[in-house]
């Protein structure tokens, strides 16, 4: 277009103030389109298979079952007709039947209905799947228990030390020694650099710990340093069955943490549990976000369109978050908790429902 002809152009009357290559009712159609052809393709596609290990009913007294909360007996195993009643809730989905599931303790079922939410942004939870647990009585689940019995036992050895602590060491050898365990290993063995990792892609690459929970965070006209708040060595608890028992019924811990009066970089499991337990849906998330942006240019994707222009650049913090979290989601609630499809997708999930849909504050 020459010169005159946008000075023109320009100087044309126009009763609004939206300037683009299409006006306001052509975007609506348009919107329109793109979001129901995106309906209409997630729609078409199979849904996934949702199985059972089926242990609901291979264990008449749901031992293998989530009850957290219900009242037990002393054995610990789940009032039978509180169990059903909690059933029956999650079948319906009726707030009114969630009112009637009788409680062992004092502690509510923390968000039970998060399954039924209707999302508009990316696949729906159900449409989502999940591989079915291992079952209680398996040697899968034996290895399970005893890794999870390991993480607890070494949880004040420091990630640096896990190569030539003796207690990580013998972990990682009794680990070897079951039938199933199907955690990652080496030449067929769990090794120290193996232990207590998983089998996703790049899982035993560096370090244990990320650096994004280790690097200093930059939030705006300040910066994070990532020192957190977590108890001394030694803080154990539920360590008897009556305190577990407790605990299993709703009630409330009758001792308390020991803090360290020193706020700490994350060292080891003790350190990532205290963060765990009480960081936000997805802090982790947008604090690696954070990070990425004060990267610059370095931390774009080659094929980006702004990364060569002379005239334009983009945001790059922005471009991550609606990468990861989704552009909905940021117009609707900022940063709507990422975790909640994979959240509502295992509350789908048969026999598991009960564990992800009813975890206790």
């Amino acid at each position: 277009m020459e010169k005159n002809e946008i000075d023109n152009e320009s100087l044309e009357p126009n009763n609004s103030c939206v300037i683009g290559p299409t006006n306001a009712e052509e975007r609506r159609k348009e919107a329109y389109q793109v979001r129901e052809e995106a309906a209409h393709f997630q729609k078409k596609l199979p849904l996934p298979e949702k199985p059972c290990n089926h242990d609901e009913h291979l264990f008449f007294n749901k031992i293998a079952n989530y009850s957290k909360g219900l009242p037990h007996n002393s054995l610990g195993e789940v009032d039978l007709n509180a169990y059903k009643s909690f059933i029956h809730a999650l079948k319906t989905g009726k707030p009114k039947d969630f009112e009637k599931i009788p409680l062992g303790g004092v502690f509510k079922l923390s968000n039970p209905q998060a399954a039924y939410t209707l999302d508009l942004a990316g696949p729906d939870s159900h449409h989502l799947g999940i591989m079915a647990p291992p079952s209680f009585s398996s040697a899968w689940e034996a290895s399970e228990i005893v890794e999870v019995y390991w993480q607890a036992i070494t949880r004040d050895v420091p990630f640096e030390d896990y190569h030539t602590n003796p207690l990580t060491e013998l972990a990682a050898l009794d680990l070897s020694k079951f039938s199933d365990f199907r955690g990652p290993k080496v030449n067929g063995l769990v090794t120290t650099q193996t232990l207590f990792r998983g089998n996703g892609p790049g899982d035993l690459i560096g370090p244990y710990i990320s650096q994004f929970l280790w690097k200093d965070i930059p939030y705006g006209a300040t910066t994070i340093t990532q020192r957190y708040s977590t108890t001394v060595a030694g803080d154990d608890h539920m360590t008897s069955y009556g305190e577990w028992l407790n605990i299993q019924n709703g009630l409330p811990p009758t001792t308390k943490n020991q803090f360290d009066p020193i706020p700490r970089y994350i060292r080891n499991s003790r350190d990532l549990a205290s963060f765990v337990h009480k960081d936000f849906n997805y802090q982790s998330i947008l604090d690696a976000c954070l990070i990425l942006s004060s990267l610059g240019d370095y931390a774009l994707d080659p094929a980006n369109p702004y990364l060569h222009s002379r005239t334009q650049v983009g945001s790059l913090l922005l471009a991550l978050l609606i990468f990861l979290i989704g552009w909905p989601r940021l117009q609707g609630q900022l940063l709507r908790p990422v975790g909640s499809r994979s959240f509502w997708s295992i509350a789908d999930s048969g026999q598991k429902s009960s564990v992800a849909a009813s975890t206790i504050n």
